[in-house]
């Protein structure tokens, strides 16, 4: 019935896969995923807060002391290419349209888009980081779109898609350009310095550029002189046992020229896996694209520690609930004070009546499991997940990141609640991994696997469905307490096309 042969399951046991698992998922890639219940957008005051400059004091001063005492880590998943930031000039550069100027401009004025892109890179050259290095490239020729693309784009010359997102110069910095990976480890040093003074962080690499970006970040560190000091880094690939299957559109699984399986990277949701690894204590996730540089980088840094401090005031008070459970079972009383205080500060809504029993269960359920603290940035139009009251089990709402993949927009009521939406996920995250006791919560029993995603994809030219796991911020937490908080707009400064480096937050102060 799966499809699987002897060979298949000794491949897929070689990459850690285990049969059950294997025909998990092929299951799911026929059925796919039901959408999520969405009950309705969160919004400040309802899901979301909104902190005053009252609020900042206790926030900034917890903040310090777990800097201080070294507790705090950043992690930045960058294992995918850039290959989507190159998207319409990869486009373009086939088209008849570059040939000459004058053709891509009347392109251009026809309403084509990728024509509209490649005529503002090349009238915008020169305001890339990468511009010095491009004019060596044409070594002082005047080129024509098409030239100028292939000294972009050809494998042969500076070949920019192929590389890692974080290895793509994002900024113009003392006469030079910085990284991606750069500015994350400057921006690091802005709000996770510990009483030494170093900043620890770590980066989710793709396998085969792991050893350049090691030297990459390297360099990068030591360019930075005095500082330098300051920053440590470690770097870890996606775990082989969280790829997952594909299968053709007859429901086969997909294979190579040679018969063998193709495994896929599950997504960013495989990355629990490396979060959970790493035993850390208190963790800042950020994606690789979202950062901002000078000004912008230090007026956000008030912003971080806010967050931090939100999640390390949650946490104090969960712990000393927990504690107290310890020595003493709550009554009936007390349980109506901690179910309270879970609808009040961890994204949840408790509906159906139950005995103190189950009560019990549930409310030391709801407390004790991991903790994040999620900023969320007033809606723009940018494209991705958003912060959402969900329905499950019994009656119960908690507070979730949703994606639009996982909504049924064909319904209308669902598609109300997301046309309500009032903000943004940024993937501003402060998370902690600890519970009362100071051990390290086992993440992955706090996974709703109910939540991860069938999509449509080409290889080689034929069409197949790629399963994608729980997204790390999305399913992946779905089970851990939750706050949501307004943060400034500001704050987020991503480049999901290279165009967007053009943005003012990615321009060099005039």
């Amino acid at each position: 019935m799966s499809g699987l042969t002897r060979d298949d399951l000794k491949q897929l046991k070689a990459h850690g896969i285990e049969k059950a698992d294997a025909i998990e998922q092929l299951r799911r890639l026929r059925e796919g995923f039901l959408p999520v219940d969405l009950a309705r957008a969160a919004t400040v005051g309802d899901g979301i807060v909104r902190l005053t400059a009252e609020d900042e004091p206790p926030l900034l001063q917890a903040h310090r002391a777990a800097a201080a005492a070294g507790r705090l880590l950043k992690f930045v998943p960058a294992s995918g290419a850039a290959s989507r930031m190159f998207q319409s000039l990869l486009e373009a550069a086939a088209a008849p349209y570059t040939v000459d100027l004058d053709s891509l401009r009347e392109a251009a004025r026809r309403g084509e888009p990728a024509a509209a892109d490649c005529l503002r890179f090349f009238e915008h050259r020169a305001d890339f980081p990468f511009a010095d290095r491009l004019e060596r490239e044409l070594a002082g020729h005047d080129p024509s779109p098409r030239e100028l693309l292939s000294a972009l784009l050809d494998e042969r010359r500076m070949n920019l898609p192929s590389l890692p997102k974080g290895l793509i110069p994002f900024h113009r910095v003392d006469g030079g350009a910085r990284s991606a990976f750069a500015e994350h480890v400057v921006e690091a040093g802005l709000y996770a310095l510990d009483a030494s003074g170093v900043a620890r962080l770590h980066f989710t690499v793709p396998p085969e550029y792991e050893a350049a970006i090691a030297e990459h970040l390297r360099e990068a560190i030591a360019a930075l002189g005095s500082q330098a000091e300051h920053f440590q880094f470690d770097l870890s690939v996606q775990h082989g046992a969280t790829d997952t299957l594909a299968r053709r559109t007859d429901g086969s699984p997909l294979r190579d020229a040679s018969g063998r399986l193709v495994l896929r990277p599950g997504g960013h949701g495989a990355l629990l896996s490396n979060l959970d690894d790493l035993q850390a204590d208190i963790v800042f996730i950020k994606n690789i694209d979202n950062v901002a540089t000078g000004d912008r980088a230090v007026a956000s840094r008030i912003h971080k520690a806010r967050l931090c401090g939100a999640l390390l005031s949650l946490q104090a008070e969960i712990h000393g609930r927990l504690r107290a459970w310890d020595d003493a079972r709550p009554d009936g009383r007390e349980l109506d004070a901690l179910e309270a205080f879970c609808v009040a500060h961890l994204g949840l809504r408790f509906r159906r009546p139950v005995n103190d029993a189950a009560r019990r269960e549930r409310v030391h359920r709801a407390l004790d499991r991991p903790l994040r603290v999620c900023g969320m940035v007033p809606n723009e139009g940018e494209p991705g997940g958003g912060p959402y009251w969900v329905r499950g089990e019994a009656g119960t709402e908690s507070l979730q990141i949703v994606e639009a993949s996982q909504i049924d927009q064909s319904h209308p009521d669902q598609r109300a609640v997301l046309e309500a939406a009032t903000h943004f996920n940024p993937v501003d995250l402060v998370c902690g991994l600890r519970n009362h006791g100071g051990e390290n919560f086992e993440l992955a029993r706090h996974v709703d696997p109910e939540t991860g995603f069938v999509s449509t994809k080409s290889m080689d030219g034929t069409e197949l469905r790629a399963l994608e796991l729980p997204g790390l911020w999305n399913g992946s937490m779905a089970h851990w307490s939750t706050a949501f908080i307004e943060v400034p707009v500001f704050t987020f400064t991503p480049v999901k096309t290279l165009l967007d480096l053009l943005r003012p937050e990615h321009q060099p102060r005039r």
